[in-house]
């Protein structure tokens, strides 16, 4: 994953590689941009913006998947 910003072009990216994609998507990823980056971004707050977008992703990629644990309900 790579992220690029441009301060004076006023333009974040967010880029997935193989293996990261089918969970960091780019809806995903617009989502972190959106509601949290560009707010710190308006305020001066660059590091901190680019700090939590990367927690706020590591957090997602890291969410513990929903399991089935009773496959006989399945069926019933």
């Amino acid at each position: 994953m790579t992220i690029v910003f441009s301060k004076t072009l006023r333009k974040i990216r967010i880029s997935t590689g193989i293996g990261t994609e089918h969970i960091l998507t780019d809806e995903i990823c617009k989502d972190v941009i959106e509601k949290t980056i560009i707010p710190k971004f308006k305020k001066g707050e660059y590091y901190l913006g680019i700090e939590k977008g990367i927690t706020e992703l590591i957090a997602k990629w890291q969410k513990p998947k929903k399991k089935i644990t009773f496959y006989s309900t399945l069926f019933d």
